[in-house]
């Protein structure tokens, strides 16, 4: 005898879905632990998963041209060369591998549509040959990462110590990008590479892009534009200071008083927070630094790429006016060569003359 149970429905969880779902957890923490930079961050994840399902959502061919294998195998070949380039230690996509990086995204965009998605697509979407096809490369392709992988984990480990110091350091830096992108996209691209000539007399009609291939479009866009104007805000936006002064209390002939300056460069809540917080006092013979301003606190915070320290001192000169001076450096990822100088100063005369602050 049996009995029929009733079985629940298979919930599908797609990879958008699940970023979404740990961006939006990550955005509850971000909105109670007050950090603005995190909570802009994990806004961007969500855009970003957000934009990986309308983009999936349309559907794709790879038209005339990129149905051309020669096509094909030389955008494999050049998404293989940058991958390359990180695997030989290029740092994280935030310093000067930015363009390269968006590079590869932009070829595995591209790769998407070359192989009409067809790594990534529901079986019901594909023929028998392109699911031979797929199962194919997908085992090409996992067996090659999974040999490289352990003969590349196990020499390093066997090697010295030398080899597992640059196995540590890769797990941070460009091998682990050029790991990402075979794991993801080794099919994709093995796929496109294997993938016979299209016929030639079958035409590609010239036709105009729907609203949701306009919308993906532009998400892709966005997508590809925020962190390039990250990354150039520094050197562009204006720097936004503040400033004020207050009366301290002092011992007997001396006078004191409480300095604080911030200057923000960048993104509003996403950028460096330069800060000079100090008391200086003076006795009319000689102006001092109480507390503040030693080196030790020219500490930028909230930091992101291309932030230089240049200078941090403190002097008194001989007619006993402290000067101090904290200037930083901020680097274009983009074009290294554009640079902008921030720099805070305090001049305080010793009758307590405030000469400039900040």
């Amino acid at each position: 005898m049996s009995a029929n149970v009733a079985r629940l429905p298979r919930v599908a969880v797609s990879l958008p879905a699940l970023i979404a779902t740990i961006a939006i957890a990550l955005l509850v923490i971000a909105w109670l632990s007050g950090a603005q930079s995190s909570i802009l961050t994990a806004a961007y994840v969500i855009f970003v998963a957000l934009t990986i399902r309308v983009v999936r959502s349309v559907p794709v061919s790879a038209g005339a041209w990129l149905s051309r294998r020669l096509v094909r195998r030389t955008l494999v070949a050049g998404i293989a060369l940058i991958s390359l380039d990180f695997a030989a230690g290029r740092g994280l996509p935030f310093d000067s591998g930015l363009v390269l990086f968006l590079a590869l995204v932009a070829g595995d965009v591209v790769l998407g549509r070359a192989t009409s998605r067809m790594a990534s697509a529901k079986d019901e979407f594909v023929d028998e040959r392109q699911e031979a096809l797929r199962n194919r490369a997908s085992r090409l392709a996992y067996g090659m990462v999974a040999a490289a992988t352990g003969v590349i984990v196990f020499g390093a480990y066997v090697t010295g110590p030398a080899t597992r110091a640059w196995l540590d350091g890769a797990l941070h830096g460009g091998p682990m990008i050029a790991f990402a992108q075979l794991l993801l996209f080794l099919p994709a691209m093995l796929i496109a590479w294997l993938e016979p000539e299209a016929p030639t007399d079958e035409p590609f009609p010239a036709r105009r892009w729907t609203a949701p291939e306009r919308l993906a479009a532009a998400m892709v866009g966005i997508a590809l534009i925020v962190p390039i104007v990250f990354l150039v805000s520094p050197v562009i936006l204006p720097v936004r200071s503040t400033a004020f002064q207050r009366p301290e209390s002092a011992p007997a002939g001396e006078t004191c008083r409480y300095f604080d300056a911030t200057r923000e460069v960048g993104l509003p809540g996403a950028g460096t927070t330069l800060r000079l917080s100090a008391v200086a006092c003076w006795n009319g013979k000689t102006a001092f630094e109480e507390w503040g301003l030693n080196d030790s606190d020219c500490l930028p915070s909230g930091v992101i790429a291309g932030v230089t320290r240049l200078r941090c001192s403190r002097s008194v000169d001989a007619d006993g006016t402290l000067h101090f001076i904290y200037a930083t450096r901020f680097q274009s990822a983009l074009i290294p060569t554009v640079t902008r100088d921030v720099v805070m100063t305090l001049v305080l005369a010793k009758d307590g003359r405030v000469v400039q602050f900040p």
